[in-house]
This record gives structure tokens, C-alpha cells and sequence, in this order.
């Protein structure tokens, strides 16, 4: 370590320097330049992040930093189980005092921001490498407060749970500050808070039990789609699409009464890949049932056909993307896979009365 900010110079000492994460760092160092995310069971966070000077090759450790608020009674309690002397103890929760608070989204973007000083090159919130402790379990004190981390937490749980009551928790979120910015244009900005919430999405709706095929396949179509944005109301408006997705699908998973495991992964399975062409000879080589026995199984849990369930899938994404975007009809048509616009045109028109356009017409909102 050849220099540090901390107000307490042995900060780095105690929580990053061990033996186990110098170790961690140099083999990183060895294998690739990509941004490493090392966490503590104490529930702090470091980014490192390697750069090349001259030739020679140079580490910046940005951290540690709280992602959660951590009062000191919680302090005292988390130190307990690494059984230290008393001034040891009394130490380390004196570094834990000044230790900041930050949420997720922001900490991953200061990230992407200092690779791309150090580098020069841009990366994105999936390219970084993750080393972490199991996960810490926390229990808020003052359910109160309305702290960004603590939004973010509800905005998280909501979507592990499936819970549709999420709109109080989007307003909350909305009112908060998400910290200090730095000095960069605002859309790209907000491309990156955006890109990292649904990294975050994706993770919390694996663990309420969407698949991860399914949950990442959708991570990296809404970060396409927040990368070709053009305005910030275009990126919330994605933003809002993809949590309410997420939340739809967990709750699909949680209350699929009757529906069977397999025929939820091909249902899953479909809505992963509503822009391509999904065969049921593909969907029965997945679910291991022979074509025409996953037909007729399919139809007697969903009440609908493959082919029935596919086109209203893609019907459906056809409507957010009316409503939330400005594509035109045709560019939809073509996201979706459809042969042409004309076909198109007449099976959502034949699902929901109306044609794409007057569709749009009578649902387009008023910014």
C-alpha cells in the first residue's frame, strides 16, 4: 500500500490487507484487468482496479464502503463472531465508525468510472469479477427511515417475493438521493445507476425462484436496450418496464398453481426468447418429453397451445414497447420475429381489437 485517505491509517490494515485477499488479488492480477469486487462478512465492499503506468502495472483500491446503513450496536454484534481481543475489537469498530454508506448502484458505477480513468476503456457492471463472503443477513433498526439503501432494499425484496405492491416503494425510490454524483454526462449516467439496478433485479428474482437462464437472458436484453437509449425518459421508462417485468414473472413463478415444473420452464423458456423463433421439438428437447406428449401437457396446464402461447408472449411485449418506446410498428414487428409487418398487424389487432397503431394512439402517455 503506498497511499491511503482514511482517517485511520491502520483501516486498510485490519479489513482489506489479510493474507487471503492479497492472494485473491494477485491471482485476479494474473488472469485479466477486469474490475474486482471483494466483500467482507462485515458487510463492506472494495472495488480494485488495475492500470498500467509506463509500463509498469498499478492497483487502486477503492473502499471500504458500507452498501447498507450499520449502526453500532449491529457493529458490535457482526465483530463478535471473529473473536478478537478487546482492543482489537474496540479497534476495528472505531475503522467501522467512518467507514461511508453508498448504495449498490452507485459504488458499481464510481467502479466502472475509475476503470475507465485507470484504462481508459469502458466496461459495464457484468464484465466485473465478484469474490464474495456468504451473504450477510441484515436486520434494519429504524424501518423508518427512507435512505436510499433502504429503498433499494425494498425495491429488491419486492421483486425476490413477486410482490405486485410495488408502486409506493418505485415513489420512495424516486424521491431519494442516490448519493453523490460525479461530474459526467447525466444519460450516461443514468445508463449506468440503470444497468446496475437490473443486475441487482436479476439476482433477486433468481432467488425468488425465476430461472437464472431466464433472468440473465432478460438482463442482457434490457441492458441492450438501455445502452440505445437516447434520453433520460427513455431510460426510466425501461427502467420501470424491466422491475415490473421481473416482479410479474417471480410472482408467475410463485403462484403457477397446477403448472408443473417443466412446462414453467418452457413457459419461461418462451418469454426468455420472445424476439426469436422458439420450435416445440426445441422446448421438448429442454423439458426431456416427446414432442407430442409436451403438447398436449402444455395445452392441459396452460389452456393454451405452444403456438397460442408464443404469439400471445410476443403480443404482450409488443404493448410495452407500444407504450414505452418510440419504435414504429414495423421495427417492432422485426424485434419480435414476426415475418412481416402485415402479419404483425393483424394477429395483435385479432388478440386485442385494435391495430398497433390505435393501440399506441389510445394508451400513449403524456410526458
Amino acid at each position: 500500500m503506498l497511499e491511503t485517505n482514511s482517517a485511520i491509517p491502520n483501516l486498510n490494515k485490519k479489513l482489506l490487507l489479510t493474507p487471503e485477499r492479497a492472494e485473491i488479488i494477485k491471482r485476479h492480477m494474473e488472469r485479466g484487468s477486469t474490475p474486482l469486487i471483494l466483500g467482507a462478512k462485515l458487510g463492506v465492499l472494495w472495488s480494485v482496479v488495475m492500470g498500467e503506468t509506463e509500463g509498469q502495472r498499478e492497483l487502486c483500491v477503492m473502499g471500504p464502503v458500507f452498501t447498507q446503513p450499520v449502526t453500532p450496536r449491529m457493529a458490535e454484534k457482526l465483530i463478535e463472531s471473529y473473536h478478537l481481543s478487546f482492543t482489537n475489537k474496540r479497534g476495528l469498530i472505531e475503522c467501522m465508525s467512518v467507514i461511508p454508506v453508498i448504495s449498490t448502484m452507485n459504488f458499481f458505477q464510481f467502479t466502472v468510472l475509475l476503470h475507465r480513468y485507470m484504462t481508459g476503456e469502458t466496461v459495464s457492471v457484468s464484465d466485473f469479477v465478484y469474490n464474495m463472503p456468504q451473504e450477510q443477513k441484515w436486520e434494519y433498526e429504524d424501518r423508518q427511515a427512507h435512505s436510499p439503501l433502504i429503498n433499494e432494499h425494498e425495491l429488491l425484496d419486492r421483486v425476490q417475493n413477486g410482490n405486485l405492491d410495488y408502486r409506493g416503494a418505485l415513489t420512495a425510490a424516486g424521491t431519494g438521493s442516490l448519493g453523490i454524483r460525479a461530474g459526467i454526462d447525466p444519460i450516461r449516467q443514468a445508463k449506468y445507476s440503470v444497468v446496475a439496478f437490473i443486475t441487482l433485479c436479476a439476482r433477486a428474482a433468481i432467488e425468488g425462484g425465476l430461472s437464472s437462464d431466464v433472468a440473465y437472458t432478460l438482463s442482457d436484453t434490457y441492458t441492450e436496450t438501455v445502452d440505445a437509449c437516447q434520453s433520460i425518459s427513455e431510460i426510466a421508462a425501461v427502467s420501470h418496464t424491466m422491475y415490473e417485468d421481473y416482479i410479474r414473472r417471480v410472482h408467475r413463478v410463485k403462484t403457477a398453481a397446477g403448472i408443473s415444473r417443466p412446462i414453467q420452464a418452457c413457459r419461461d423458456y418462451i418469454e426468455a426468447h420472445v424476439a426469436g423463433s422458439v420450435t416445440v421439438e426445441e422446448l421438448a428437447e429442454r423439458s426431456g418429453y416427446t414432442p407430442y406428449y409436451l403438447t398436449r401437457l402444455f395445452k392441459a396446464e396452460t389452456g393454451y397451445s405452444v403456438k397460442e402461447y408464443i404469439l400471445r408472449t410476443k403480443v404482450r411485449e409488443a404493448k410495452k414497447l407500444l407504450v414505452n418506446t418510440d419504435l414504429t410498428v414495423l421495427e417492432i414487428s422485426e424485434r419480435l420475429g414476426f415475418s412481416t409487418q402485415s402479419y404483425f398487424s393483424h394477429q395483435f389487432e385479432r388478440a386485442e381489437g385494435l391495430t398497433p397503431t390505435k393501440f399506441r394512439q389510445k394508451n400513449q402517455k403524456v410526458n
